[in-house]
């Protein structure tokens, strides 16, 4: 175990000098960065305030699983994110942000199961064959064991069930009042 520590604090010691020396103030940093404070302050302006709870727990859900996911690919090398926000914890926290804030627009937006499956599918088309490889070709992310078809159904299936699972939630609050 103590070996274990010790790698990993030379770990995050590189991690700070290479996010120090390569990575803060980049135009890529400031990419990210005013990326989610806008998608952020849109969802604000734009969020439905009468469905404001299960909004924000199905966001909340997707959040979850993509930082998991995103954390779990880095760590397994399927992926790096050599430009992020922040050197430590969820590297590509910004780009998790964003992915939340569209699947709550979309879950906001589209409440039926088929009007929601599509929108998903059209999100997840999206995210896998237009800006996954624009985070490549800009730098922000870097496959190294992934495909960009792997992406796609998860996306949608992230989407699916967060919504199956605030649908319920939902479903069970409301039948506990009556």
């Amino acid at each position: 175990m103590e070996q274990i520590k010790e790698t990993q604090q030379k770990l995050s010691d590189l991690r700070w000098i290479y996010w120090q020396d390569q990575v803060l103030f980049t135009w890529q940093w400031w990419l990210l960065l005013f990326g989610t404070i806008l998608l952020s302050v849109l969802w604000i302006r734009f969020v439905s305030k009468e469905r404001l709870v299960p909004i924000l727990l199905f966001g909340s859900l997707t959040l979850l699983v993509v930082i998991f996911l995103d954390v779990l690919g880095a760590e397994l090398l399927l992926w790096e994110y050599p430009k992020m926000v922040l050197p430590w914890g969820s590297r590509i926290i910004c780009i998790d942000i964003m992915i939340a804030v569209f699947y709550m627009f979309v879950y906001q937006w589209a409440r039926s199961w088929p009007i929601f499956l599509l929108a998903m599918t059209l999100l997840s088309a999206g995210f896998s064959f237009l800006f996954e490889p624009f985070s490549i070709a800009v730098s922000i992310y870097i496959p190294y064991n992934w495909s960009l078809l792997y992406s796609f159904p998860i996306y949608i299936a992230i989407g699916a069930i967060g919504k199956a699972v605030t649908d319920r939630v939902v479903h069970l609050q409301n039948q506990a009042r009556y």
